[in-house]
């Protein structure tokens, strides 16, 4: 457990930057044309919380004292955006995509509960 929640966390802040940067490439993404300043916003909080879910697995990773309370901080962002994001592709309709966040969702809880655990346990 102690080498699955960095790497969950890093490879959830590098998906997510994929994600967005392959819809950028595609020039479709989700909601710029319809919303274009609160989807900017967006993408924005979704690259902090990328960038915090890179640096808190890192920190957890290499045993930084500041590690885990990063880690922390970049779980409850990305929880944020898991609750936020649904709700364009429920407006649309696409019960696939809302899917894919209620998985992300559990998935997010899930590394949630087992850090706290983790971290009584090293205490």
């Amino acid at each position: 457990m102690k080498k699955i929640l960095p790497w969950y966390s890093i490879l959830v802040g590098l998906s997510i930057i994929a994600t967005w940067t392959l819809f950028y490439a595609s020039g479709r993404v989700p909601g710029m044309e319809d919303q274009p300043v609160q989807t900017a916003w967006h993408i924005a909080a979704e690259f902090a919380a990328a960038a915090a879910l890179l640096a808190g697995g890192i920190g957890l990773l290499r045993k930084r004292p500041w590690g885990a309370h990063a880690h922390f901080l970049a779980l409850g962002m990305l929880l944020y955006a898991i609750i936020n994001s649904p709700g364009y592709y429920h407006a649309r309709g696409d019960t696939l995509m809302l899917a894919v966040f209620a998985g992300s969702g559990a998935a997010a809880l899930t590394a949630i509960a087992l850090s706290f655990l983790y971290l009584n346990e090293n205490k």
